[in-house]
C-alpha cells in the first residue's frame, strides 16, 4: 500500500485506483520468491462494514490475551494489515480533501475505522476491502449476498425519501 500512488479523478466518489501493476510476491525464509494468489474468496463484508476496524482491533487485542504463540503471530499480522489500510485510507482522505472531493474525504473521516452509517459509506468500505485484497493478488473476489448485507443501509438512506412521500400524500 505504501507503494501505491493516490490516483483521484474529477468528481471521483470512490478513489482507490491501482497505480502499481504486478503480482504480490513474498519470500519464504531461505527460499525463492513465491507468488500469492487466493481465489474464490467471499469475505464477511457485513462483519467488517458494520463494525469498523477499531472494533475489530479491540476484539483482536482481547483474543491476544489468551493466545498461544502461533495465534499471537496471526493476530499481529491482522493488526499490521488493518494499520496499513488505515494509513492508506488517511492518505486518500487527505488527497481527496485537497482536490475538493468532499464526499469521499468526509466518508473517510468515518470509515474504515468506524462502522458505515450510509449506503454510500458501506459501498465505499466494501470497495476499500476489495482494493486491499487485490493488492495481495486475491484474484477472484465475490460480492456474496450484496442484497442482504447492504439492505439495511439502503433502507436507512430511504427513510427521508419515504417521509417526504408521506408528507406529500403519496
Amino acid at each position: 500500500l505504501e507503494n501505491e500512488d493516490i490516483l483521484l479523478y474529477p468528481d471521483d466518489r470512490f478513489g482507490f485506483h491501482r497505480s502499481q501493476i504486478g503480482v504480490a510476491q513474498y519470500q519464504l525464509k531461505d527460499e525463492a520468491w513465491i507468488e500469492y494468489g487466493a481465489t474464490n474468496q467471499t469475505p464477511n463484508y457485513l462483519k467488517v462494514i458494520s463494525r469498523g476496524f477499531d472494533d475489530l482491533e479491540s476484539e483482536i487485542l482481547e483474543r491476544m490475551k489468551n493466545a498461544d504463540e502461533e495465534q499471537t503471530r496471526f493476530y499481529r499480522s491482522i493488526m499490521i494489515t488493518l494499520d496499513a489500510i488505515n494509513a492508506h485510507c488517511e492518505r486518500v482522505r487527505v488527497e481527496a480533501d485537497v482536490n475538493g472531493l468532499t464526499e469521499l474525504a468526509t466518508a473517510l473521516q468515518t470509515i474504515p475505522k468506524k462502522p458505515a452509517q450510509t449506503l454510500y459509506q458501506a459501498c465505499l468500505f466494501q470497495y476499500i476491502l476489495i482494493y486491499a485484497l487485490r493488492i495481495i493478488n486475491t484474484n477472484h473476489l465475490t460480492l456474496g449476498r450484496f442484497d442482504q448485507y447492504m439492505y439495511s443501509y439502503f433502507l436507512e438512506d430511504m427513510k427521508p425519501v419515504a417521509q417526504d412521500w408521506e408528507a406529500d400524500g403519496n
